[in-house]
């Protein structure tokens, strides 16, 4: 009897698993119908709003030079996925119908989400890795860390709102906490949607 329980949960959890994953893929490739709707009707980070609502950071020094780091594989760099955040989550905000004042917010805290400045790739952070162990180090990887790290630097260097840089450092959920605001929730899904085309892609 209790053998036939352990299948009938086993089963269940089965399904409830699969139907979880179908209805996330479902969710995201009705996020990219969106994304790519609203960006064919003329989205680009050079000649747009985006540019107007974010140009002190398109152009900063700080920000260009994260064209050096490579991000999901090879040709795409940090600069590369972080403008694309920006095109998806203001093509979200666009749809929507958000204010100016809230599209700024989210415009700006999607190009910085992933303003971290560092190549976590290279030997230097893997040293600095080793330092610990367990789950001190599961803890301290890139996936846990970068986004407390890029919400201090785009403080410091651009003077983001606490709530821009709430979503920043909350936009690896449910590697980070979960975001709470509107502001928050679209960079967050704008970079997965990203992030899941750039890395099949690269494959």
């Amino acid at each position: 009897c209790s053998a036939a329980s352990g299948i009938a949960f086993s089963t269940a959890c089965h399904k409830n698993c699969h139907n979880i994953v179908t209805k996330s893929l479902l969710s995201l490739c009705n996020l990219w119908h969106i994304i790519e709707t609203e960006t064919k009707k003329g989205v680009s980070p050079l000649d747009s709003e985006i540019q107007q609502l974010a140009g002190d950071i398109l152009e900063h020094p700080r920000f260009q030079q994260l064209r050096s780091f490579q991000h999901h594989g090879e040709g795409n760099s940090v600069y590369d996925h972080s403008v694309a955040v920006a095109e998806a989550a203001y093509a979200i905000a666009r749809r929507m119908r958000l204010s100016g004042d809230e599209t700024a917010s989210i415009i700006r805290a999607a190009l910085l989400h992933d303003f971290f400045g560092y190549d976590w790739r290279d030997d230097r952070f893997r040293r600095y890795l080793r330092r610990y162990s367990g789950i001190k180090r599961v803890m301290r990887m890139h996936a846990f860390v970068h986004g407390h790290i890029a919400a201090g630097r785009a403080k410091q260097t651009f003077g983001l709102t606490e709530r821009e840089c709430e979503a920043i450092a909350r936009h690896m959920f449910p590697l980070a906490a979960m975001p709470r605001t509107r502001i928050a929730w679209i960079v967050t899904l704008a970079d997965k949607a990203v992030a899941s085309r750039e890395m099949t892609a690269a494959l």
